[in-house]
This record gives structure tokens, C-alpha cells and sequence, in this order.
């Protein structure tokens, strides 16, 4: 089983392939999508289909409305949900 920091690091290569100008080592659970990472909302919805795929899990609508997607370590709560550690 993948522990929590494995899980991270697979999401901040994925979230990093998606960034101009940053450098993955940068990439915090705390750094903003948009306004830190330079992200748009097509690129975050990108992310997520990409998170989709490597993780194999289904984000639907309702876990967006059971938790705000505004910071990177966001994307690793609903995979954390899906996927325990």
C-alpha cells in the first residue's frame, strides 16, 4: 500500500507537468493552484482526470462540493479519502 508521502509525491509531479516557471521542489500541499502555482481552472480539472487515471479512483462532483480544491494538498485530501493510507 502507497503511504501518504508516496501519494504526495505522485501528485506534485502531476500537478508540476501542468506549471510554467515552477519548479517542483517549490510545490507545497500549501501552495495555492491558482494564485501560487499559475494554474487555470482548465488546468486543474486536467490534473484531476490525470489524478484519475495514475491513482485509478473516480472523483465526481460531490467529493468537490465536500471539500474546496484551492490548494495542492487538497488534491491529496480526496485521494486520501478514496485511498487510505
Amino acid at each position: 500500500m502507497e503511504n501518504k508521502e508516496y501519494k504526495w509525491n505522485k501528485v506534485k509531479r502531476i500537478i508540476h507537468s501542468f506549471c510554467k516557471d515552477v519548479e517542483e521542489k517549490t510545490i507545497k500541499p500549501s501552495s495555492y493552484l491558482i494564485k501560487d502555482l499559475g494554474l487555470d481552472s482548465i488546468s486543474i480539472m486536467a490534473i484531476i482526470l490525470k489524478i484519475e487515471k495514475e491513482f485509478n479512483i473516480e472523483i465526481n462532483g460531490q467529493d468537490f462540493s465536500d471539500s474546496t480544491v484551492d490548494l495542492a494538498g487538497d488534491i491529496l485530501g480526496i485521494i486520501l479519502k478514496k485511498i487510505p493510507t
